[in-house]
């Protein structure tokens, strides 16, 4: 029989079972009577699964999972209980990556709810290698490359990044995919083997002079991104989220300025591209004169004109107009050149009259972001008050010639 060892504990009105050692073929049935015997005696609280020492699991060994949430749905509805996530009802606690993995290629976690061992590594030699926006971006130890969140950055929201990377990848696009979630001085962060590389805005910054063949190259990355079709099951709708964020919008808007800002949303026809959001020179890294992306948190589904729209906004809009919302500083690199080379190089032509037109379509999507910032960057009140006094002179000034330019953002 294989080595294994069961305890149990009732606290906060939880069952909760520790799992030792390994459980097989040979110890499941064993175990699982043990669990429904449990059950039986406390009847009350969820179920959970203390993993954390826990070496292997054999799919006979999960099965005893599967049992035992059949047997609680049952269980509930005989007392004509409703829950709201099945996935409560029995979970499973410090995981370790074995067992983890496991479950990954098991498809468990569309079924129970899991919470891993998170591995500290505060301890290893790191130097920073700068920044992705608010995320602090680290070599470890030589090999390693690691992410670190902002404090407070829940782990639900980096699993969720790390399951829009691997669909990204497994769609076609390039980006790298990390291997472990950890945590680094109090913080969460995410692991990645390490590349020799460096931000594609690093690389502008250093040499000017090949400011053409950067952005050639960016929009050609934005295309591939925008041909890729991944699974529209785990990535939400960009327009969903746009109007989510408009919504709010109404504590600086007039409420005929929400309607029009809402129905310009609507207006934009839906399609099944990927959307990366917040595509720009900090988020790109150059791996032997590849570009490769490192953050999917943003990532969505939709109209590729979102992505046009905010490369828009922060190369042409932002600078032209001296609005509040850049985020990358290139006064010294001629944004409005680098969006000419962007575009040319994304839309695979050179003829100005179809650049134009199809600027045309871009700009009112960029003003519809423009609208969205307050909600999503740190501005000032008087920052505030220069934008809604801007997208009353042009976007809602305009409304009916952009609502009819939205129609044709078809790519």
């Amino acid at each position: 029989m294989s080595s294994y060892n069961l305890s149990v504990a009732v606290g906060d009105d939880n069952l909760i079972f520790k799992l030792i050692g390994r459980i097989d073929s040979n110890n499941a049935e064993e175990i699982r009577k043990a669990v429904m015997l449990e059950r039986e005696k406390h009847s009350d609280g969820n179920i959970i699964f203390d993993c954390e020492r826990l070496e292997y699991i054999s799919s006979a060994g999960l099965r005893i999972f599967l049992s035992l949430l059949k047997s609680e749905k049952a269980r509930l509805e005989a007392l004509n209980i409703k829950v709201k996530d099945d996935k409560s009802l029995v979970k499973l606690i410090n995981v370790n990556k074995d067992v983890n993995d496991i479950l990954d290629v098991t498809n468990f976690k569309s079924l129970f709810k899991i919470s891993r061992v998170i591995r500290d590594v505060s301890a290893l030699k790191a130097k920073k290698l700068g920044y992705l926006g608010c995320i602090e971006v680290y070599s470890l130890e030589g090999d390693m490359l690691l992410k670190v969140y902002p404090e407070n950055t829940l782990i639900e929201i980096i699993e969720r990044e790390r399951e829009l990377s691997q669909a990204a990848f497994a769609a076609g696009v390039p980006t790298l995919i990390a291997y472990d979630i950890v945590k680094y001085k109090g913080r969460f962060g995410m692991l990645y083997e390490l590349i020799k590389a460096n931000t594609l805005l690093a690389y502008i910054e250093n040499a000017p002079a090949k400011l053409e063949g950067y952005a050639a190259e960016m929009g050609k990355l934005l295309k591939v991104i925008h041909d890729a079709r991944p699974d529209g099951s785990i990535f939400r709708k960009t327009s969903d989220l746009y109007k989510e964020l408009a919504i709010k919008a109404a504590q600086y808007l007039t409420p005929d300025e929400l309607h029009m800002l809402l129905n310009l949303i609507n207006t934009v026809p839906e399609a099944d591209t990927l959307v990366y959001g917040n595509f720009s020179e900090r988020n790109i890294f150059v791996r032997d004169n590849e570009l490769i992306l490192i953050n999917m948190s943003g990532a969505s589904v939709g109209n590729p004109v979102y992505d046009l729209g905010e490369l828009y906004l922060s190369h042409i809009l932002d600078f032209e107009n001296k609005l509040p919302t850049r985020q990358i500083v290139l006064e010294t690199l001629y944004p409005k050149i680098f969006w000419n080379y962007l575009i040319i190089a994304y839309a695979g032509t050179q003829d100005a009259s179809k650049i134009k037109e199809l600027e045309e379509i871009i700009r009112p999507a960029a003003l519809i972001r423009l609208a969205l910032s307050p909600l999503t960057l740190p501005l000032s009140p008087e920052a505030v008050k220069r934008i809604v006094e801007y997208l009353r002179e042009d976007l809602f000034a305009n409304y009916d010639k952009y609502i009819n330019l939205l129609k044709k953002a078809k790519f």
